[in-house]
Order: C-alpha cells, then sequence, then structure tokens
C-alpha cells in the first residue's frame, strides 16, 4: 500500500474494455482508495457520496464542528457537500469509497455512522478486487457496492432504532432518579456511548441537552411541591436533588424568573 497524494479513479476500461458491459447508472464506484498513515486534514466537502471504513488505529471524524470517534470496523456515509476530514496523531488505517447513480439521493444532511466487523469485512473484500485494477472487474465492483450499501441502510436503521431506545431508557432513569446525584458520564457508559456522543445523540432525539433536561425535570417536581406542600425551601431542594437551597433558589429563578418564595405565594 503507498503512500497517498490523491484519489485515484477508476478507470471505465474496467466496464468496456473489450466487452459490451457499462458502468450500473442505479449505483457504481467512482474509486476505492486505501491510505494507512496519520491525518492532519482540513474539512472538505465532495460533490458525491462516500462511504468510509476504518480497518485499525483510531481517530476523530470531524464534521460542523462535531467529533466523532473512529475506532476499528467504523463505517460512515457521507453525503455530497458536507465537509468533513479525519484526525489523528496515530496510524489510522481508512478505505474510501466515492460512489454516484441515481440509486443515491441527490444530498443529505447528515453524517451516518455505524460499527459492523461483517460489513467492514466486505469492504475490505471489494477493496481487494479494486486493487486488482484489470480485467472485466467493473461489473463485479456495481454488485459488490450495492450489496454493501443496502447492509449499510439495513444496519443504520436497526442502530438508530437501538440509540432511540437507549435514549429512551436514559430519559426514564432520569425521570426516575432525579432527587439523586447523577453522573452524567456513568449514565453515558451505561447506554453504552461516551459522554459527549451521549450528550449529542440525546439533544438530537430530545431538543434537550441532558443536563438541561434534567434541571426541568427537578424545577417541576419543585413547583409541584411548592403549590402542594408546606415543606421547607431546603427540603424541597433535597427533595428535588439540588444540593443545598442557595443553589436551587438560584437555579429555579434563573428557569422561571422568579424566587421559589415569591412563586409560592
Amino acid at each position: 500500500m503507498q503512500k497517498w497524494t490523491k484519489i485515484i479513479y477508476l478507470e471505465d476500461n474496467l466496464w468496456t474494455e473489450n466487452g459490451p458491459l457499462k458502468r450500473s447508472a442505479e449505483l457504481t464506484p467512482l474509486y476505492v482508495d486505501r491510505y494507512r498513515g496519520s491525518r492532519t486534514n482540513t474539512p472538505t466537502a465532495h460533490t458525491f457520496w462516500e462511504l468510509t471504513c476504518i480497518i485499525s488505529g483510531d481517530g476523530m471524524l470531524e464534521c460542523n464542528s462535531q467529533r466523532s470517534i473512529l475506532q476499528p470496523d467504523t463505517v460512515y456515509l457521507i453525503p455530497p457537500g458536507i465537509a468533513h476530514c479525519e484526525q489523528t496523531e496515530n496510524m489510522l488505517d481508512s478505505i474510501w469509497i466515492g460512489m454516484q447513480g441515481n440509486k443515491l439521493p441527490e444530498s443529505g444532511n447528515e453524517i451516518l455512522l455505524l460499527k459492523d466487523e461483517t460489513l467492514a469485512k466486505k469492504i475490505v473484500s471489494l477493496w481487494r478486487t479494486a486493487n486488482q485494477r484489470h480485467g472485466h472487474i467493473g461489473s463485479e465492483l456495481d454488485g459488490m457496492i450495492t450489496v454493501i450499501l443496502s447492509n449499510f441502510f439495513r444496519l443504520a436503521g436497526q442502530h438508530k432504532n437501538s440509540e432511540s431506545h437507549s435514549i429512551q431508557t436514559a430519559i426514564k432513569y432520569l425521570q426516575d432518579k432525579f432527587a439523586e446525584p447523577i453522573v452524567f458520564s456513568d449514565v453515558a457508559a451505561e447506554a453504552g456511548y461516551s459522554e459527549g456522543h451521549f450528550y449529542r445523540l440525546f439533544k438530537q432525539l430530545t431538543g434537550e441537552s441532558p443536563s438541561h433536561f434534567l434541571t426541568s425535570i427537578r424545577i417541576r417536581h419543585a413547583c409541584n411541591l411548592l403549590k402542594h406542600t408546606n415543606f421547607s425551601l431546603a427540603e424541597i431542594a433535597t427533595l428535588s436533588g439540588f444540593n443545598d437551597q442557595f443553589y436551587f433558589s438560584r437555579v429555579f429563578k434563573k428557569c422561571l424568573g422568579i424566587s421559589p418564595s415569591q412563586f409560592r405565594k
């Protein structure tokens, strides 16, 4: 494997040389490149779809000021026009596949990312076939990328359902345990995510950060106690999950614009 300098596109003669076969109009690979090395790139965007698979190493994917962890068997699909880059000081081995065809939407608004060993093996097999760069392998490449992309979307759908279930479980945990000390890194780990990814996913699915969501639960509970009990402010603070009465009062006023005492009156 040579050091990467620029994308090497698959030549049309892999489909048409001495034969009647043509590139698939539905889905065909433009290139299948592989590079192992460090990354210090600046974000760039393509005019086509790109599927990337991490073979070994670790790093970060940067896109729109968000960062996602890259590990072996990570596969991600990038729509046209979305600036992105891989970043790592370590040795990151990855395969990049550019694609075109009428099966693909003209555009998309997010990068889809998942981790699957079987899918990664299929992508390595595609790279090995494409790396021959001779003979009538074009139609075989079209068929392989079609299978890979179909598998990716099936797994992505399952992954989305799994993410939604994980966040719903985290929401129920916050609703049940709001009066107790909450450590979000522990909640994220229980859901199977890094803390940063958990925060991004939670906000994506709920519209709020986990900390804001928890504060809202605590303030609503405090309001209910202020309305329907004669508990002291210190007791209400404790029962609502706040460290002390003064912190509770500051947060309450920041959220509702009035103090707990004024609300009670």
